[in-house]
């Protein structure tokens, strides 16, 4: 694996690292979610925090990821890349916070093809968007 594919799994990474900790608390506050995230990716991340705080939504777990697929373009600047993975969240749960049991919507498939778009900003990749597809099993 060359060094920008490292950076890029890194900072999806960090990302994944980012959400699971702001979506277990339900506040940004702490997350670091802003050096691994950016544009679409940072304000989707915002937006599910907040839909969770208004519905007493958090998360118990973590979720994993397996890379498929990876490429990236160091020929243009900013730098892109785009990564596929086999997102995992099935020890990943929404629950109730006040009655702790889960509010994970019934028969959603628990392991799926994701994509992430990334680019650079300064030396830093940073995650810009991204797609869950989940009725791609993997």
């Amino acid at each position: 694996m060359t060094e920008a594919r490292r950076q890029v799994t890194a900072a999806y990474q960090g990302m994944i690292d980012a959400q699971a900790k702001a979506f277990a608390t339900g506040t940004l506050e702490g997350s670091r979610i802003e050096k691994y995230a950016w544009d679409k990716a940072l304000s989707g991340t915002k937006g599910t925090i907040l839909f969770n705080r208004q519905n007493g939504i958090v998360y118990t777990g973590r979720p994993k990821f397996q890379v498929k697929s990876s490429s990236v373009d160091l020929g243009i600047t900013p730098h892109r890349a785009t990564l596929t993975v086999c997102f995992d969240n099935a020890n990943w749960t929404p629950v109730d916070k006040k009655t702790r049991r889960s509010v994970s919507a019934p028969n959603q498939r628990r392991r799926y093809i994701s994509t992430a778009a990334l680019r650079t900003v300064g030396d830093r990749w940073l995650v810009i968007d991204g797609n869950a597809e989940r009725d791609r099993a993997c």
